[in-house]
């Protein structure tokens, strides 16, 4: 029986592993470009130029360093972390499973997760998502552990787990408060790394607060869009964790299958009531997070689904036990419909590259084709540009002349980055006219030429 269930993990991560793959070596995105870049950079520098403007902790830089020392920083090789880190989330997930409810159903969350379009997605990015849901998911698994068996070894994993998991995203630090409602105080001792570790890292972490709090009045448009308090951005979380990014262009078909499928997970997870007790953990694990951030999001820009994804393996466990809770045919039928979903959104998202990541490769390739150069309306974007080694084609607005043979304004988000049009009155002033515009999967480029 233990080799059927061992068995049935192995087919499962073999499956994820597989689907993981595919599409892969599509170009970085701006933020993925970033990382790119920040992890060629000497260490020293991480810290003294890059962390005190950024609005990240450091770990997930730090490992990517190193990662790309031994294995380089192509667009494989910088997101191959993240599928790892989501198969071991995905393996976690089945243990805790089998801890808090039974073993014979804990594949079921294993598969779910492992199908997940939205889990699919992130497991593809070169960001700190997957690891940050990792080592929430090991924190749950070594603190059941904990508690059921007490020895040294599982309170060391709960404790550099708690420290890890601070230093890898800011949201996940809510999880902690998970922790100390179901009673903490006699773990107490398992604080003292997260501790340390945050007044070694307290100095830059101010800066980064005073530096990210000056958006709202530096640039009040960009504030708007990363995430403020809104009854769309609150159904946009569920939203996405049942569908992943991908839509309809029927916006009217679209919303209805939305409402029906909000309407079927909603009620499996109050199913899954049914094991309050078992499960109290994990409801936890669910609602805290997403509570605080919710009001959080009054006060600053946080409410973007991505953000929590280190809640979607507790969503999928509660989903799952609601399932188990079912009577037999309806547990069958629910459960393969489930999996219809799963696989039908990843599909899509895979095989549909308008679903796939802005294309900035292209653009960089296209543009060396030719004698025009490159204009940003802020220089703040052109990450992906020096990672596709475009840099030399680019040009400052305010360097520009009418000497060029031809000028790609980039267009991107230029709304908020550049709201009075400076770059495209500049260019059109130095008498520059527009002869096409190109969308590169969500980079808009307008071509210029004398």
């Amino acid at each position: 029986m233990n080799i059927f269930f061992t068995m049935n993990i192995v087919f499962i991560l073999t499956i994820g592993f597989i689907t993981r793959l595919f599409s892969l070596n599509q170009s970085l995105w701006l933020d993925e470009a970033t990382t790119g870049l920040v992890s060629q950079m000497p260490t020293a520098d991480i810290f003294s130029k890059f962390l005190v403007n950024d609005f990240h902790p450091p770990l997930y830089y730090l490992f990517m360093r190193g990662w790309s020392l031994i294995f380089g920083s192509s667009e494989i090789a910088l997101r191959t972390p993240s599928i790892l880190f989501s198969l071991a989330t995905i393996y976690l997930v089945h243990e805790i499973y089998k801890l808090l409810v039974n073993k014979k159903d804990a594949w079921i969350p294993a598969l779910m997760l492992a199908t997940s379009g939205l889990f699919v997605y992130y497991s593809q990015e070169a960001r700190a998502y997957m690891m940050s849901t990792f080592l929430v998911t090991l924190a749950i698994f070594s603190f059941v552990k904990m508690v059921k068996s007490p020895r040294v070894g599982y309170g060391l994993l709960f404790s550099l787990s708690l420290a890890f998991l601070s230093m890898s995203d800011y949201l996940p630090n809510f999880v902690i408060l998970v922790f100390w409602i179901i009673g903490m105080k006699k773990y107490i001792a398992s604080h003292i790394i997260l501790a340390i570790s945050w007044l070694l890292w307290l100095p830059i972490f101010l800066k980064q607060l005073t530096g990210g709090l000056s958006v709202s009045s530096n640039s009040p448009a960009w504030w708007d869009i990363l995430g403020k308090f809104s009854f769309k951005e609150i159904i946009l979380i569920p939203t996405k964790f049942i569908i992943g990014r991908v839509s309809l262009d029927n916006k009217i078909l679209y919303g209805g299958l939305v409402l029906v499928l909000l309407l079927l997970f909603s009620f499996l997870i109050y199913k899954s009531l049914k094991a309050f007790k078992k499960v109290k953990l994990i409801y936890l694990w669910l609602f805290v997070p997403l509570g605080l951030t919710i009001l959080l999001s009054i006060k600053l820009p946080v409410l973007t689904y991505f953000r929590l994804l280190f809640v979607l393996p507790a969503f999928y466990i509660l989903v799952s036990v609601g399932v188990t809770n079912l009577k037999k045919p309806w547990k069958n039928l629910a459960l393969g419909l489930l999996v219809f979903i799963n696989l039908t959104t990843t599909v899509y998202y895979l095989s549909n590259t308008k679903f796939h990541r802005e294309n900035w490769r292209e653009i960089v390739l296209d543009i060396k084709a030719t004698e025009s150069v490159a204009v940003f309306p802020s220089m703040a974007q052109r990450e992906a540009f020096l990672y596709y080694e475009g840099g030399p084609k680019i040009v400052e607005v305010q360097n520009l002349t009418k000497e060029e043979k031809g000028v790609w304004l980039m267009r991107y988000v230029s709304e908020i980055s550049d709201p009075k049009d400076t770059a495209r009155a500049t260019i059109e002033q130095l008498g520059y006219k527009k002869v096409g515009e190109v969308d590169y999967n969500g980079v808009l480029v307008w071509k210029y030429e004398k």
